[in-house]
């Protein structure tokens, strides 16, 4: 599980997704700005979540969570 991203410049954009077989847990507490729930990606279900650093923070711009 992660709730902090380290090492970014403000305009960075990341993607993060997971291997088949693999989950990975996004939970509220760091530098990661999401609503009220933590997020769960699942690698078999091709899950993504796409982020914007503002210098501060992450943004999640678009979440893909294929239940």
């Amino acid at each position: 599980k992660i709730s902090t991203i380290s090492g970014a410049t403000a305009g960075d954009f990341l993607v993060l997704s997971v291997a088949a077989g693999k989950r990975l847990l996004i939970v509220k507490g760091g530098n990661i700005k999401m609503g009220t729930k933590d997020i769960a990606l699942s690698g078999d279900n091709g899950d993504t979540v796409s982020l914007l650093y503002d210098g501060t923070n992450w943004l999640i711009t678009s979440k893909n969570i294929n239940d």
